[in-house]
Formats: C-alpha cells, sequence, structure tokens
C-alpha cells in the first residue's frame, strides 16, 4: 500500500471520529440548555482539535511504501 492511502486512511478515520464525537458534543450541550449556536461552536471546536490531531499523527509517523515484510520471511532463500 501507498504513503499517500496510508495517510489517506488514518484522516479518513479520524475524521469520521471526530464528526461523530462532535455530534455527541453538539446533542449534550444542546439537551442541557445551551443555545444552538454555543452548541454548534463547541462541535466545531471538537471536529476541528479532532482533525488536527489526525494530521499530528500523521507528521509524527514516517510513512513507506509497500510492505514491511523482509524477503526472509517470504520464503526466500540466501545464498
Amino acid at each position: 500500500m501507498s504513503a499517500n492511502k496510508k495517510k489517506l486512511i488514518i484522516l479518513g478515520y479520524g475524521a469520521l471520529l471526530s464528526m461523530i464525537a462532535s455530534l455527541i458534543a453538539w446533542a449534550v450541550f444542546y439537551t442541557n440548555g445551551t443555545s444552538g449556536l454555543d452548541s454548534l461552536k463547541i462541535a466545531g471546536a471538537v471536529l476541528a482539535f479532532g482533525v488536527a490531531t489526525s494530521f499530528g499523527v500523521i507528521t509524527a509517523f514516517k510513512f513507506k511504501d509497500g510492505d514491511t515484510a523482509s524477503a526472509s520471511s517470504s520464503g526466500a532463500s540466501s545464498p
């Protein structure tokens, strides 16, 4: 798998989980009597934090193309 595809998967999962968390945060604050706009601001902050965390994970780790399996584990014999 290419490095860009791995980064896209991490960003996609991060955005999805952030959206779910922001919807939960919005619902909790809205049902507790907070105004709609303030609840939306909180949900947006949660979403932004989650996506920023995903970008942080992407920049913290080096992603390489291809497998991580060595040639000896794939059955190739060395002379």
